[in-house]
């Protein structure tokens, strides 16, 4: 049976046929988000060519502040300004057309329509989810929506799209009040808007409606409390920073290398044994054969592996979709998937 507060792993997912209200609070309460029509648990995520620390926040409710001066005025601004409409979630052409315009802002993996991000490549598949929409219309025309989950206490925020022309109205954080405001006219207990990166502020707007917890990976903290040092990617780093001091004694050349694919190596369904790590010190390398002798560290075992790895072109059709998990322009990432020898 799954553990659903497993701490060990980097990666844990799940794919659920049913899920209660009350289940999903308690996947919520252990630090997974929801990512298609899976449940899915990361402490680390390769991004703009820096391993980021994946850290899960969430808003307590009863002890939310009352919004900014500066975020009432979003706030009202857009109510005055448009129609917004509170409902069951459905897809329709016009969000997959405004979903596909939105895609340029979007890091990471990406689904390729909005019907993929919300149930995966089975979009006949029934949402086992209580999800809830917010819609905002300039007229007849959609310009922006959100949607959340419903659990028994909580509320998750999944997506928000919104016209970039409507930009001066920001969108993405009205969505994010009206959500809050959700929570607490239905008397919800939290609310969690997924998670922000360590290196990378791209997600740091979240952190402004509120005073945030973060999970630990056994409890929640007040996010003022959060010691960087000792998150997984962080740990990883260092300890290959103490093999490579190693490696530079008896004068191995060797260089730092982000794998951003590797959580596939832990989606048990897929026959290749890819590579698992997200970080790599690599001592040899044969392009032409897309063969690679690597030092890697497994923190879940606290071992070192120094092990060879194979390109698999024949995966080159994931990278399609994950192509902004990469930087062209950054020798030290790789850019193909890796199994292992």
């Amino acid at each position: 049976m799954l553990n659903i507060a497993d701490t060990t792993m980097l990666v844990n997912y799940y794919f659920p046929f049913s899920l209660s209200a009350y289940r999903l609070d308690k996947y919520l309460a252990s630090g997974w988000f929801r990512n298609c029509n899976m449940l899915f648990k990361a402490k680390v995520l390769c991004l703009d060519g820096q391993l980021n620390n994946v850290i899960n926040i969430r808003l307590d409710i009863k002890k939310q502040d009352d919004f900014t001066k500066k975020q009432k005025k979003i706030y009202a601004l857009a109510k005055n300004s448009f129609t917004i409409k509170i409902q069951n979630a459905i897809i329709t052409p016009e969000k997959e057309k405004l979903y596909l315009n939105h895609q340029a802002r979007f890091k990471g993996y990406i689904y390729k329509t909005l019907s993929q991000f919300l149930f995966g490549e089975s979009p006949s598949r029934l949402n086992i989810y209580n999800t809830k929409e917010i819609c905002v219309y300039d007229g007849e025309q959609l310009v922006a929506f959100s949607f959340f989950d419903l659990g028994k206490q909580s509320i998750a925020s999944i997506l928000c799209v919104f016209d970039s022309q409507y930009s001066k109205y920001s969108l993405g954080h009205f969505t994010m009040m009206e959500e809050i405001t959700y929570a607490k006219e239905h008397a919800f207990k939290y609310y969690y808007p997924g998670y922000i990166l360590d290196q990378s502020n791209t997600f740091d707007y979240k952190l402004k409606m509120g005073k945030f917890d973060y999970y630990d990976g056994g409890k929640w903290r007040s996010y003022e409390s959060i010691n960087y040092e000792n998150l997984d990617g962080n740990l990883i780093i260092g300890r290959l920073k103490e093999y490579e001091s190693k490696l530079i004694k008896e004068n191995i050349e060797h260089k730092w290398k982000y794998y951003p694919y590797f959580s596939l190596g832990y989606f048990q369904d897929i026959i290749h044994p890819f590579v698992k790590s997200p970080i790599h010190l690599v001592l040899e390398e044969d392009k032409d054969e897309g063969r690679y002798k690597i030092v890697e560290y497994d923190i879940e075992t606290d071992y070192f592996n120094i092990t060879e790895v194979i390109e698999c072109p024949e995966y080159d059709f994931i990278l399609k979709q994950q192509d902004k998990l990469i930087n062209q322009n950054d020798s030290n990432q790789w850019e193909k998937v890796l199994r292992y020898k």
